[in-house]
């Protein structure tokens, strides 16, 4: 029995068989957009435009591709937590900042004024330091006003050690 869709016998059942039948052979997984590890890296701009995570909500702050699609994972559940600690910890965590925050009522400051304390092992340059406020300033609490920021510059890196211990023991009868 030959795999027809139709049962019907005239010319356009067998038009409908044959025209469904190229479409069974088309690649659709060029049409699961929102798979984003599985993307075209030509499709993740318009991606991030879509999701609204571009410019200075975290698109610009990318370095790589790999940031890039991560930030596109996340893209909702910023969104959704936006003006909290939390997305401000996150889109930080997404870029590979780690980073803390401090309220004004952990240190006894004044009302709605925090700190943020980030660690980076990327060159802080004036570049570096606008994009980095721009993002702060667009998921921080919009009532929230950044005291302090506190960057440490680290790297992190292997070094190979080598010890030896020599002892000897003198016995004298």
């Amino acid at each position: 029995m030959s795999n027809v869709l139709t049962p019907i016998n005239d010319i356009s059942s067998q038009t409908f068989d044959e025209l469904f039948s190229r479409y069974q052979k088309l690649d659709t997984d060029c049409l699961l957009i929102y798979i984003f590890d599985k993307v075209e890296s030509s499709a993740l701009v318009h991606l991030a435009n879509q999701m609204h995570i571009t410019g200075t909500e975290g698109w610009n702050n990318c370095e790589t591709e790999a940031e890039q699609r991560a930030l596109l994972k996340n893209s909702i559940k910023l969104h959704k937590y936006r003006g909290t600690k939390y997305a401000l910890l996150m889109i930080l965590q997404v870029l590979g900042i780690d980073g803390e925050v401090y309220e004004w009522f952990d240190y006894g400051g004044e009302p709605y004024y925090f700190k943020l304390s980030i660690d980076t092992d990327k060159a802080y340059d004036e570049e570096f330091e606008s994009k980095l406020f721009a993002l702060i300033n667009n998921n921080k609490n919009v009532r929230s006003k950044l005291e302090k920021l506190m960057v440490h510059l680290v790297r992190y890196f292997e070094i190979n050690m080598a010890s030896a211990v020599i002892t000897c023991e003198e016995l004298i009868v």
